[in-house]
C-alpha cells in the first residue's frame, strides 16, 4: 500500500491539523487519504486508524450502498449532486458503533500530481439538534397549554363536541398544520364518525377527508388509534396501507397526518386527526405530549360534567329547602326575595318558610346557617322541618327555638363530629285581632326585624336570643309587635346587612334608608327596593346569601280575619 501522506501534498497541512472542524480527504476510490485530529475526536478513534481505510467505514451500513452509487454516478458523469452545494445533514458511524448527526460539506480538488480528491468538512450537530429538539418540545408544550387555557377560560365544554372547535383550531394554528377532524368513538357500534372539522384559511380540506366516512374500530388511522389507545403518525399517506383515504388525500394534497386519542372515564371516547400538505416526519416528543393532552382534555370534560351534575343536584336540593310558591295567608301581603351567592353548584345557607298553625295562626320564619355546601344544606333542612314540627302545640315562639336548639345540638355532637356550626333564626306567629295583626317574635342570634309604620317611621324590634346550636340551653324571649293597616314588618339575613363595598357595609342604616322611602307602597315593592339597594351597594362585588321577607297589612281591608291575599314570591335566583 502506498504511503497516503506522500500522495497528498497540501501546503496547508499544519492549518488543517489545527482546525476545530473535522476535515478528511478521500480519493476517487473512496479511500481516506487524510484526517485531521478533529475527525479522530469526533469519531472517537485515532488518525492512524482512518488513513488508508475505505470511507464506508464511517458510513452506517444502511446508507453505504447509496453512498457508493452516488460516488460512481459522479465519476461516470462528472455531475456533482452534493459537491460544492449546501451542507447535508446525515449520520456517521463512530468507532464504538454509535451514530451521530453531522453537517457534511464536500468540495473537489486536484493535487499537484493532478489526482482528484474530495475534501469533506464534518460539523457535529449534536448540540444544535438537541437545542432544536428542546425548542420543538417547548413549542409543543406551549400549544398543549394553549389548548387547555382556551378550554378553561372559554365557555365550559361539557362534551367532546363542545370542545372540538377550540381543540382543532388551537392545535392547527399552534403546530402550523393544514386541517384536522375529531372522530367520536361509538362503543356499541364499534365505529367512528367525524363530528367536527377545521381547515386553515377556511378551505374544505378537512371536510373532504371526512365527509360521509364511517370507520370501524381498527380501520384506518382513527380506528387504529381508537383500538390501540395510543397516538400514531403517518409520514407519507400515499404509501401507507393503514391510511384508507388515499384518493381523497391526493385530491386535497394531504401528505402527512397524525392522530391521538381523547380519554373520558378511562376509555377512548374520541380521536383527533390532523392533516398536513407538506411532508412531516414523525415527532415522537409531539406524540407523547399529545397523548398526555388527550388524557387531560378528558379529565377536564369529566370535571365539567361532574360540575354540571352537581349544579343540577344543588338546584334541586335548594328548591327543596324553600317553601312552595304562592301560599295564601289570611289578611296579609307577603313578599319574599332569595338570592344564593355561591354560584353554580353551591347551596346557600339562608332559608325561610311560611305555613299555617293548627289554631288558625300563621308562622313565618327566616334563618341563616353558617357556611355553605352539603353540610350547611343538611342543617338547613333539619332546621326548617324541625321548626315546622316544633311549632305544632308550642306555647310560644321562644319555646319553638328552644326545641330547635336541642335538636341542632344533638345533631352537631353526633353527625357533625364536633363541627362548630350554628344558625340564626327569627321565628314569629301572626294572629288577627280587632286592631290588625298581632305578631309575636323570638330570635336566635338573628338580625333584629324592622317595622315600617304607615306614617313612614321605622322601628327596630329588639328580640334578643342566643345563637341556635351554640349552647346546651337556649335563652331568648318573646317580643310582641302590633301591625296596623299599611304597616310593614321586614326580616332579613346577614347577607343584606353585611353586603360590603370598599370596606363599607350596607348595614342597618342602609336598610332603614330604603324603608323610609315614601315611594314604597306594598310588600313586593319594598322587597324589590331592598334587593336592588343591596346589589347597587355591592357594585358587582361578591355577595353572601341573602333572604328578605316583608309582611304588610293592607289598609283597604276592614276585616283582616276573613280576607286573603296571595303571597308574592319572586322567582328564585340561585
Amino acid at each position: 500500500m502506498t504511503d497516503p501522506d506522500a500522495d497528498v501534498r497540501i501546503e496547508s497541512r499544519v492549518l488543517l491539523d489545527g482546525l476545530i472542524d473535522a476535515v478528511l480527504i478521500a480519493d476517487h476510490a473512496g479511500v481516506i487519504r487524510y484526517a485531521n485530529p478533529a475527525v479522530a475526536r469526533l469519531l472517537k478513534t485515532d488518525v492512524s486508524d482512518l488513513r488508508g481505510r475505505p470511507l464506508t467505514m464511517i458510513i452506517p451500513e444502511r446508507l453505504r450502498q447509496q453512498h457508493m452509487a452516488g460516488l460512481a454516478r459522479y465519476l461516470s458523469s462528472g455531475t456533482p449532486h452534493l459537491i460544492g452545494g449546501a451542507p447535508v445533514r446525515l449520520p456517521v458511524l463512530r468507532a464504538d458503533g454509535t451514530e451521530i448527526d453531522i453537517d457534511l460539506s464536500l468540495s473537489a480538488h486536484r493535487t499537484d500530481d493532478g489526482e482528484e480528491v474530495f475534501l469533506g468538512t464534518l460539523r457535529d450537530l449534536g448540540d444544535r439538534i438537541e437545542l432544536e429538539r428542546q425548542r420543538a418540545i417547548a413549542s409543543y408544550l406551549g400549544t398543549s397549554r394553549e389548548v387547555m387555557t382556551r378550554l378553561v377560560t372559554g365557555p365550559e365544554p361539557i362534551t367532546v363536541e363542545d370542545a372540538a372547535p377550540v381543540l382543532l383550531a388551537t392545535l392547527g394554528e399552534g403546530l402550523g398544520w393544514d386541517g384536522g377532524s375529531v372522530w367520536t368513538f361509538d362503543l356499541d357500534r364499534r365505529e367512528l364518525r367525524a363530528i367536527a372539522t377545521w381547515s386553515a384559511n377556511g378551505d374544505d380540506l378537512a371536510a373532504v377527508m371526512t365527509r360521509g366516512v364511517v370507520m370501524q374500530v381498527g380501520e384506518g388511522l382513527p380506528g387504529t388509534v381508537a383500538l390501540a389507545a395510543e397516538p400514531s403518525w403517518i409520514e407519507t399517506v400515499s404509501t401507507e396501507s393503514i391510511f384508507i383515504r388515499q384518493e381523497r388525500a391526493r385530491d386535497v394534497g394531504v401528505r402527512s397526518c397524525f392522530a391521538f386519542p381523547v380519554f373520558v372515564g378511562g376509555e377512548v371516547h374520541a380521536v383527533v386527526e390532523m392533516y398536513s400538505r407538506a411532508p412531516q416526519g414523525p415527532e415522537p416528543e409531539l406524540l407523547a405530549i399529545l397523548q398526555a393532552a388527550g388524557l387531560e382534555i378528558g379529565r377536564h370534560l369529566e370535571r365539567a360534567q361532574a360540575r354540571r351534575h352537581l349544579v343540577e343536584m344543588a338546584e334541586a336540593l335548594q328548591s327543596s329547602l324553600l317553601p312552595p310558591l304562592s301560599p295564601v295567608v289570611p289578611g296579609l301581603d307577603v313578599a319574599v326575595r332569595y338570592r344564593a351567592s355561591g354560584g353554580a353548584g353551591q347551596i346557600g345557607g339562608d332559608f325561610f318558610d311560611v305555613f299555617p298553625l293548627p289554631d288558625g295562626a300563621w308562622a313565618v320564619l327566616i334563618g341563616d346557617v353558617s357556611g355553605r355546601g352539603p353540610r350547611a344544606a343538611a342543617l338547613t333542612a333539619l332546621a326548617r322541618y324541625t321548626l315546622r314540627a316544633a311549632a305544632i302545640g308550642a306555647e310560644s315562639p321562644r319555646a319553638v327555638l328552644a326545641m330547635l336548639n336541642d335538636v341542632v345540638r344533638r345533631e352537631l355532637e353526633t353527625a357533625y363530629e364536633g363541627d362548630e356550626r350554628f344558625l340564626t333564626v327569627a321565628y314569629l306567629t301572626i294572629v288577627p285581632n280587632p286592631d290588625g295583626l298581632e305578631v309575636r317574635i323570638a330570635c336566635g342570634g338573628h338580625p333584629f326585624p324592622l317595622a315600617r309604620r304607615a306614617d313612614g317611621t321605622v322601628e327596630e324590634v329588639r328580640c334578643q336570643g342566643d345563637l341556635i346550636g351554640a349552647f346546651d340551653v337556649h335563652e331568648s324571649r318573646d317580643e310582641a309587635v302590633q301591625l296596623r293597616p299599611d304597616d310593614m314588618l321586614v326580616l332579613v339575613t346577614d347577607g343584606v346587612l353585611e353586603a360590603r363595598h370598599e370596606q363599607q357595609e350596607f348595614g342597618v342604616d342602609g336598610l332603614r334608608a330604603v324603608l323610609s322611602s315614601p315611594h314604597v307602597s306594598d310588600a313586593s315593592g319594598l322587597a324589590d327596593s331592598i334587593e336592588e339597594a343591596v346589589l347597587d351597594h355591592l357594585g358587582g362585588n361578591g355577595q353572601d346569601d341573602l333572604a328578605i321577607v316583608v309582611l304588610r297589612l293592607p289598609p283597604a281591608l276592614e276585616d283582616a280575619s276573613s280576607s286573603t291575599i296571595d303571597v308574592q314570591v319572586a322567582e328564585l335566583n340561585v
